[in-house]
């Protein structure tokens, strides 16, 4: 009897010291003998500092590069604590970048009054009357050199029966060539394979400008090409084919050459 007793008080205490290795696996804390894991309330602040801002001096001269860093993390900064006085910081922030490109602008007026060379309204004016002046000089110098070229070039445009985009581009050339008395001249793929092999045709409508003195040739566009386009690009083609631009010339006209739209101003004569 005294053995039985004895070994169901061994079994309860061995339950007993399972249940608490389970909860002790469990819970912990002071219980237990242990400190709690205190929570860092401050781990954000922590993490993401607020940015130091120096005053509007500092800030008026502070290298472009800077002053963007600090901009964008007091922007972030106040997005993330939400407070009126990050948030009013970060616009104290803006309103200093205003004052910068306001003062940058105003130097930059200046510096154009003193040196016409490098204001870009003396070549490309931004009011109506200037922009009219513009517009009736480029007109006259394209009217001008497809004019006088028209004997020594034509436009060549291939198409086929069935192509309803080659009947757009006919009308535009009609007026192209009524316009300009530049000789235009259409061409049947199928009537002329040899042809259109020889500059590369393989869609309709294409057309090209050919040199009447010899084999010089250049594409001027593959599919239906406005008016503008037509002018735009004949001009220019005649201009390259006849030697008076580079290709890096290619979008000036006549009366851009010596200024500042002429990307080669100034290179071969030796012009710092």
């Amino acid at each position: 009897m005294k053995l039985l007793l004895f070994l169901l008080l061994i079994q309860s205490t061995a339950g007993i010291a399972q249940d608490e290795t389970r909860e002790y696996k469990a819970v912990r804390g002071h219980f237990f003998y242990e400190s709690p894991v205190e929570v860092d309330e401050d781990s954000q602040e922590n993490k993401y500092p607020k940015p130091q801002v120096p005053d509007r001096t500092a800030l008026m001269s502070m290298h472009p590069n800077e002053f963007s860093t600090l901009f964008e993390d007091q922007l972030e900064y106040a997005m993330m604590t939400m407070s009126e006085s990050d948030v009013l910081q970060y616009y104290e922030l803006v309103d200093v970048s205003r004052r910068r490109s306001r003062a940058f602008m105003g130097v930059t007026e200046f510096v154009m009054m003193r040196n016409p060379s490098l204001d870009m309204q003396t070549v490309d004016p931004i009011n109506a009357p200037g922009r009219a002046e513009k517009a009736r000089q480029t007109e006259e110098a394209r009217r001008k050199k497809l004019i006088n070229n028209a004997d020594r070039y034509a436009l060549v445009m291939f198409a086929m029966e069935g192509c309803s985009a080659c009947q757009s581009q006919i009308g535009i050339l009609d007026v192209f060539q009524r316009t300009y008395g530049f000789p235009v001249r259409i061409v049947d793929i199928h009537s002329a394979p040899n042809m259109a092999k020889r500059y590369a045709v393989s869609r309709t409508p294409h057309t090209i400008l050919i040199s009447r003195d010899n084999d010089d040739w250049m594409p001027i566009g593959v599919g239906v090409k406005s008016m503008p386009v037509v002018v735009n690009k004949t001009y220019s083609a005649i201009r390259l084919l006849n030697n008076e631009i580079e290709p890096a010339q290619f979008y000036n006209i006549d009366i851009d050459s010596g200024e500042m739209y002429d990307p080669l101003f100034g290179i071969k004569e030796g012009v710092e």
